[in-house]
Parts: structure tokens; sequence; C-alpha cells
């Protein structure tokens, strides 16, 4: 079982992503945001893929070479 300690949320301005964030961060989870126009910060441990569906499969290409759990 993979714990999240610092989960990078891409798409976190939609509904989502707002409600990704407000769960992780009831468990005492505090995320890194961002969304899909800005530039991706350092230090994640796993990626949130949160923004429409038909974009999904870009993002998650975007992270396989990371190796993090998507």
């Amino acid at each position: 079982m993979t714990v999240l300690k610092r989960p990078l949320i891409v798409g976190s301005r939609g509904i989502m992503g707002r409600r990704y964030t407000a769960i992780l961060r009831k468990l005492g989870i505090e995320p890194l945001l961002v969304d899909v126009d800005e530039p991706l910060p350092k230090g994640f441990d796993s990626v949130i893929i949160a923004t429409p569906t038909a974009l999904h499969a870009a993002h998650v290409a975007q992270f396989i070479p990371s190796g993090v759990p998507i």
C-alpha cells in the first residue's frame, strides 16, 4: 500500500481537484496543487489527475517517466 505524503494534484482548480484537496486535508495530508497551465513544482511523491476525462491520457503520459504512482 502506498502512503501519500506529498501528492501533486493536477487540475487543482476544478471541481474534482478541489474535492481531492479537501479529502486529503481532512486526512492530514497537504497536497501540492497545480493547474494544467502552470509549471510543475518539485517534491511530489505521487500524482492525482483531476482534469477533464479527455485530458487524462496526456497527463498520465507526462508522469509515467517519473516513476511516481499516478
